[in-house]
């Protein structure tokens, strides 16, 4: 059933975007910063015997444009996973809510603690092991989805929301 959004689920909507912008910029901000400092450093070296200075102007402009569309097309596919899911969840202000029982599964191997996901077959809900703790086999738990993407939001288990869910594929 759709309801909407309450402050405190616009709230964790917000922080999981603030989340995927400061993982963009973790990840990608040094690859930059690379291409900048390889430019400043590199260009004293190179151009004392071996190349002109306008011959190591145009292979960096070359070395830079080609790797600034990699970065580029990277940065743009990690945006559409990571962020804008949960910005079309905020402009849409709907959400469902799946109530199911608990299923349990530990993976040994990676140590991950799972849910089985009610609405989708081989797909699971990663969690933390405090949440995985407090869960009994056969509970009822509301998962919360987004109406458009059907992104994973949170659950809620007995009023207590667990925001740090992921779907996970083994």
């Amino acid at each position: 059933m759709e309801k909407a959004y309450t402050k405190e689920e616009i709230s964790l909507i917000k922080s999981k975007i603030e989340k995927g912008y400061s993982s963009l910029a973790k990840t990608y901000a040094p690859f930059f910063m690379a291409l900048l400092l390889a430019y400043f450093y590199a260009k004293p070296k190179s151009i004392d015997r071996v190349i002109t200075t306008t011959q190591y102007e145009s292979i960096y402009l070359i070395v830079f444009i080609f790797f600034l569309t990699i970065f580029i097309f990277f940065v743009l596919n990690d945006y559409k996973k990571r962020i804008k899911p949960f910005n079309k969840e905020l402009k849409e202000g709907n959400k469902v809510v799946v109530e199911f029982k608990a299923r349990k599964y530990f993976e040994p191997f990676r140590k991950n603690y799972l849910l089985f996901h009610p609405t989708i077959s081989n797909k699971y809900l990663l969690i933390n092991e405090q949440a995985f703790n407090s869960i009994e086999d056969g509970e009822s738990i509301e998962l919360i989805l987004g109406s458009v993407t059907g992104v994973v939001l949170a659950l809620r288990i007995k009023e207590i929301i667990i925001s740090s869910v992921e779907k996970f594929s083994i």
